[in-house]
């Protein structure tokens, strides 16, 4: 059985989150641990945590979560567009959250997982295959604010890399912002390895 097949048959991976660096054992099974900051709870600065399959039935679990999550990402963008431009394009941004991660939670082409820690959704990512198979692309990452520092989204996009490169899919993809509120998610995919290639987009209020 080869390593896609592995990941294709149990889709899960145990991790435990402590005070040192990564180490991975067999495929399909990888005991992490992740170097954590002095501000992280006690309570989560040692925990065990499993990356398994999502469950429609935990939609509203994984949607809250992501709502906490991107709360402050939220105010980040505000500032960066200009309250007139932002609240022209999302006037009400939590529903505009909810529904994209419910799109994302329910179509067709998505694969998404979640981090249980403690017998607790503390984070997910979804996961799609363009339809060319020349890029998987991560569409959504998060982690519930209780648990951000203690390496869970480290361990959630180096499943999904892991999952793209067992789908014989040869380049890996991720969007995010520039904004201050996103600069958690550029450590962690920069940490995984990911290059950052320089764009822009321009808005203006008309």
């Amino acid at each position: 059985m080869n390593y896609g097949s592995q990941l294709s048959a149990r889709q899960d991976t145990m991790c435990t989150l402590s005070r040192v660096r990564p180490r991975f054992t067999t495929p399909g099974q990888t005991h992490m641990r992740v170097a954590l900051a002095s501000n992280v709870p006690r309570a989560i600065q040692s925990v065990r945590v499993r990356i398994r399959p999502f469950n429609p039935s935990e939609t509203v679990a994984v949607v809250d979560l992501s709502l906490r999550a991107w709360a402050p990402v939220h105010i980040s963008i505000r500032e960066a567009l200009g309250p007139a431009i932002n609240d022209a394009l999302q006037p009400d941004w939590r529903a505009k959250q909810q529904r994209d991660a419910e799109d994302v939670l329910s179509a067709p082409g998505s694969n998404v997982w979640v981090a249980d820690a403690n017998a607790t959704v503390a984070g997910f990512v979804a996961v799609r295959i363009h339809d060319d198979r020349r890029i998987g692309e991560i569409d959504m990452l998060a982690v519930d604010p209780f648990h951000q520092g203690a390496g869970i989204g480290t361990a959630l996009t180096r499943f999904a890399l892991d999952w793209i490169k067992a789908s014989d899919i040869s380049v890996a993809m991720v969007g995010t912002g520039a904004d201050p509120g996103h600069a958690p998610a550029r450590r962690t995919y920069e940490k995984a390895g990911m290059k950052l290639v320089p764009m822009a987009r321009y808005f203006m209020k008309l």
